[in-house]
């Protein structure tokens, strides 16, 4: 099984995506690479690299849910409040069940909560 590829938002905090790095997921930074893009070109990355985004922005629901554009799949980060080791901490805990899960959804994931929704527009359909 090759382990999955991830793209993080600009909103995601740094504690989490070197948590993820730490369980051998590939993850491209968006503020690493691509500083500044707007959700739309985010997202568009994300697809074209066939890669699921990782995100702390509610505003990627509305593209993919009322916009309609397509995804391999997202994981909104919902955690107000909480610092990044404390962000990074729910990650770690919660992945081996996203990681099963997350192409193909979107996934709200909160302190002690998964929300996993199906997405209708998988590209790979």
């Amino acid at each position: 099984l090759a382990a999955l590829e991830l793209v993080a938002d600009e909103s995601v905090d740094g504690a989490v995506i070197r948590a993820l790095r730490e369980l051998g997921v590939d993850v491209i930074d968006v503020a690493e690479r691509h500083s500044g893009s707007a959700d739309d070109e985010v997202l568009a990355l994300a697809t074209e690299l066939s890669r699921p985004l990782v995100t702390c922005d509610k505003d990627f629901g509305d593209l993919v849910f009322r916009q309609g554009y397509g995804t391999r799949g997202v994981l909104l980060l919902r955690m107000p409040g909480l610092d990044g080791q404390a962000k990074a901490s729910v990650v770690r805990r919660a992945w081996p069940d996203l990681e099963e899960s997350i192409i193909g959804s979107f996934i709200v994931l909160g302190p002690g909560v998964a929300r996993i929704r199906p997405l209708h527009s998988n590209p790979d359909e």
